[in-house]
């Protein structure tokens, strides 16, 4: 295509020209035909025959040119094709969208068998790959709704050491919000993609602040770590560094464990620091375990060696606590009426319900009563079956032990 050339011209544009002066432009064939043959040709490659009789087919063929890439479908530009949108200003952004009300400024749906609805990708050291700013009240930057068959609402993939989704707070507001749905349906769904090592969400702390803060409204737990037979939560910590730590403000608790069936409600495994270790404040236990029905509020199986037992009480400095004022490794205290306070039950012959172990001049075991019953009570049994050196048993209204030669009575006067 050109513009018209031809001397009787003024800057390539047809005139009228002044009578007894300038001649009027002349049209000339070639600029005629350069005409022609643009629309024509523009009409031929959307697909259409020339026809004389016709005089829509321009219409048609650039009606048919931009259905190839979108359409309007109930008031909506619909995308045919697929599309690039980079930014060229500096700061800009490649898309724009606002939803009014309740719709979707960019709504992405993956076809079938993986299809991706939506994908960005950040580019650089700092690039944002998707950025969505929820505006108003409960206004939501980016929502992403799974499909039925365990479809996904969004899929993020770190790449080498890129994070798959970066999400910063801003004063008080979360840079995450996972809620869940009815019916045991997940706030936030999170699988590690490895068979291996693989990392279902990692969270990072700086300073005093928490890598993960878990917060309920009502009788929910803040947090719900479920699993197959793996772990449901795998904290690990170096030095002297919490794995979790889980803070109760007045009558809450800061962790709260239920089992069912058969599994533990907390499970702690020590190397050589222990497995579960708790901290009581200023007249606040440092752990409070409540048996439920037939089952026991803790459950601890040593292991195979005398050295690997299943729980470990140590006081926090101190003699034993004899006048009160030093640190207690396990304090136990009955319910109501004839609530027990500690139950042991040693395993096969030679298996003991507890071993105590005094440190330097310190007993292994220190009883005391502040109140008015008793400091320690033996219930009357039938004699052991096999009697060990250092049994002690009550029997009959006598109190007996094994001596390692004989069974022998203690007569109190």
């Amino acid at each position: 295509m050109y513009l018209p050339d031809d001397p009787t011209a003024a800057a390539g544009q047809y005139t009228e020209g002044t009578p007894g002066v300038t001649l009027p432009t002349r049209v000339r064939a070639d600029h005629l035909n350069a005409i022609t043959n643009e629309l024509a040709n523009a009409i031929t490659a959307a697909g259409l025959t020339l026809t004389k009789s016709d005089s829509t087919q321009l219409a048609d063929a650039i009606a048919a040119a931009a259905t190839a890439i979108a359409s309007i479908v109930a008031n909506r530009l619909v995308f045919t094709k697929g599309g690039d949108f980079v930014a060229k200003d500096t700061g800009g952004k490649g898309v724009t969208a606002l939803g009014l009300t309740t719709g979707s400024g960019v709504k992405g749906t993956g076809g079938a068998t993986n299809a991706i609805g939506v994908e960005g990708v950040g580019g650089g050291s700092t690039g944002i790959g998707v950025d969505g700013t929820g505006g108003g009240t409960g206004g939501i930057g980016v929502h992403g709704k799974g499909g039925t068959g365990g479809g996904y609402g969004g899929s993020f993939e770190g790449i080498s050491n890129a994070s798959g989704v970066l999400a910063k707070g801003v004063g008080s507001g979360a840079g995450i919000r996972a809620e869940g749905g009815a019916t045991d349906a997940s706030a936030g769904l999170f699988i590690a993609n490895a068979a291996g090592d693989g990392v279902g969400v990692e969270a990072s702390c700086s300073g005093t602040g928490a890598a993960v803060k878990g917060r309920c409204v009502g009788a929910g737990p803040g947090g719900d770590f479920g699993s197959g037979s793996g772990p449901g939560l795998v904290a690990a910590a170096g030095g002297n560094a919490i794995g979790v730590q889980g803070t109760g403000a007045g009558n809450g608790r800061g962790v709260l464990g239920i089992a069912t069936g058969t599994g533990a409600g907390v499970y702690g495994q020590g190397g050589t620091g222990p497995g579960v270790a708790g901290l009581g404040g200023t007249n606040a236990a440092g752990g409070d375990f409540l048996g439920n029905g037939s089952g026991a509020g803790v459950r601890a199986v040593g292991g195979a060696a005398a050295s690997t037992p299943g729980g470990e009480f140590v006081g926090n400095g101190g003699t034993p606590p004899v006048g009160g004022g030093v640190g207690i490794g396990l304090r136990a205290t009955g319910g109501s009426s004839s609530g027990t306070a500690v139950v042991a039950t040693g395993g096969g012959p030679n298996g003991a319900g507890v071993i105590a172990t005094g440190v330097g001049t310190g007993p292994g075991i220190s009883v005391q009563n502040t109140g008015t019953g008793p400091a320690m009570r033996f219930f009357a049994q039938a004699a052991p079956a096999s009697p060990q050196v250092g049994d002690f048993w009550f029997q009959g209204g006598l109190f007996k032990y094994h001596d390692g030669s004989a069974v022998k009575t203690i007569t109190v006067t």
